[in-house]
C-alpha cells in the first residue's frame, strides 16, 4: 500500500492492518525479508503478534515513518 493508503484507512478509522496487506516494506524499501527480521527484534513501532499473525497499528506506524511529502513523487534529499 501506498503511505496515502495508509493514511486514508487510518483516518477511516481502522486502527490495525494486516502486515501483508500494508506491504510496510514497499514503504521502508527494504525486502519483506529485512522487515520481517526487524520486527522479531522489535525494532518497528506498532507491530502486533497475534499467534502467526502480524498486525500493523497504523497510528504507532505512520508516527514512526514521519510526515509523508504530499506529492508522492517529491522526496527530500539529504544536505540540500
Amino acid at each position: 500500500m501506498t503511505p496515502a493508503e495508509l493514511q486514508a484507512l487510518y483516518r477511516a478509522g481502522e486502527a490495525v492492518v494486516p502486515v501483508d496487506k500494508a506491504e510496510p516494506w514497499t514503504l521502508l524499501h527494504v525486502s519483506r525479508a529485512t522487515f520481517y527480521r526487524a520486527c522479531q527484534r522489535n525494532e518497528v513501532p506498532g507491530v502486533l503478534r497475534l499467534g502467526r499473525r502480524r498486525l500493523l497499528r497504523l497510528d504507532l506506524f505512520l508516527h514512526w515513518v514521519g510526515p509523508l511529502p504530499a506529492d508522492p513523487h517529491e522526496r527530500e534529499v539529504m544536505g540540500t
